[in-house]
């Protein structure tokens, strides 16, 4: 026993260096979870008018050296917003029941602004497809549409180093949609390093 008990702290010791000595890859893991606030479809028909809904993105993303694009993500990203009234042409007002909903496919880029401090501000852009789909109905009418191609989004935010694998931030986008439709998302972001 007494021989023993000095290997198994020898085996736990060793173990403990070699995990604290692992190197942190450039890979990451990324979520985002936000409010949503979606914006327009004003047109010379009338206009939709939507609650605050929710936005959750999954990213895996690779960091670069330092310089001109500190990062490259590739997001998975879901919207979804209920319907709050329709005004029409005449400035009538209806409240009806409904929701869009899409899904995004994006490519991020970001520049990171390192400096002494643990907290990272960034700023970034990303392009991507995104699928959306809409469903509008009362008592009397239902009509649901999708719409589907080309948008891009803007994001500024600030990451704060947790752990030396773990970073929490606050981070605000712009999701520029097609037709008249935009979007602004503030949440939270949770990134482990891989």
């Amino acid at each position: 026993m007494k021989k023993t008990l000095p290997i198994i702290f020898a085996c736990m010791g060793l173990m403990t260096t070699l995990f604290a000595e692992e190197a942190v890859t450039p890979y990451y893991l990324k979520s985002f979870d936000s409010f949503n606030w979606l914006n327009g479809s004003g047109s010379s028909d009338g206009d939709v008018s939507f609650r605050p809904g929710y936005m959750g993105a999954l990213a895996v993303g690779y960091k670069l050296q330092p310089g001109v694009i500190s990062r490259v993500e590739l997001e998975l990203a879901y919207r979804k917003n209920s319907v709050d009234h329709l005004t029409d042409f005449y400035g009538d007002i209806y409240y009806i029941n409904g929701r869009t909903e899409s899904t995004s496919l994006f490519v991020n880029t970001y520049y990171d602004f390192y400096n002494c401090s643990r907290f990272t501000p960034y700023i970034g852009v990303g392009a991507g497809y995104t699928h959306t789909s809409a469903n509008l109905f009362d008592q009397y009418v239902s009509v649901d549409g999708t719409s589907h191609g080309f948008t891009t989004q803007f994001i500024a935010g600030v990451n704060t180093r947790i752990t030396e694998r773990l970073d929490l931030g606050l981070e605000y986008r712009y999701h520029l949609g097609r037709s008249n439709y935009h979007e602004q998302n503030l949440g939270v972001t949770l990134s482990i390093n891989i």
